[in-house]
């Protein structure tokens, strides 16, 4: 399958690095020591963590010594968010456009000298009980992929989607915003389920890219006691 994102091989010089780091660290899960030495061990410069509460925020405080920039929402209806940045962040809204509980991320980064665009999002699945009803989600996709479709700048969109790829309102997603799937034309790379693979693997951890962005690596991290694996994806960016 061809590539979406194309590579920067020889991570030429005058391409800055972004190193992002995607994380559902599953609410309950008492493996902040874990998700910690991932991140030592990577040394990203973006990290996005989903259904971090309140206790999730105590134990990654100590993030705040190297990712001094940061947008923190704690909440204890796994829906909480929280971003940790080399890079300034700048204009940050914590919005939520769809359901009243359910926020996603909105800000600017300046990454050496050059203005990125970042959406961090965790869609509520679809609802059993409701006929799966997904259009939560989906709306959430469809506000989004609007916003992007009439913009001009290095965009960067990534978190739990709770959505494979694959489906109908991913590829809906990425042909109304004209975002790019590092993953396309380089493997299957599944965050979910980590616990139980026995009933099988998907890729709904994920990270969509305007045309600013060439590939350098993307990686599944290893287990840190969560029903989702770390993701990691490097890219780079003319500035």
């Amino acid at each position: 399958m061809k590539k979406e994102v194309q590579d920067d091989p020889a991570h030429h010089s005058t391409l800055t690095s972004i190193k992002i780091l995607t994380s559902n660290v599953l609410q309950d899960n008492k493996g902040s020591d874990l998700l910690l030495k991932e991140i030592k061990k990577n040394d990203p410069d973006v990290i996005l963590t989903l259904e971090t509460n309140a206790e999730w925020e105590k134990k990654l405080k100590e993030l705040e010594s190297i990712y001094p920039y940061t947008v923190k929402n704690p909440q204890e209806n796994l829906y909480g968010l929280h971003l940790y940045s080399k890079y300034k962040i700048k204009n940050s809204h914590l919005r939520f456009l769809v359901q009243q509980d359910v926020p996603s991320l909105k800000c600017m980064l300046e990454v050496n000298g050059k203005s990125v665009l970042f959406y961090g999002l965790h869609p509520r699945p679809p609802i059993k009980g409701e006929a799966l009803s997904s259009k939560p989600r989906d709306t959430m996709f469809r506000i989004i992929g609007n916003e992007v479709s009439k913009l001009d700048i290095p965009v960067i969109v990534t978190g739990d989607m709770n959505d494979v790829p694959w489906s109908k309102n991913s590829k809906k997603f990425k042909r109304t915003s004209g975002l790019f799937d590092p993953r396309v034309g380089r493997g299957f790379y599944p965050s979910f389920h980590a616990k139980f693979p026995i009933i099988g693997q998907w890729p709904i951890d994920q990270c969509y890219v305007s045309k600013d962005f060439k590939f350098r690596h993307i990686e599944k991290l290893d287990h840190i006691g969560s029903d989702h694996f770390p993701m990691l994806f490097e890219l780079s960016l003319s500035t």
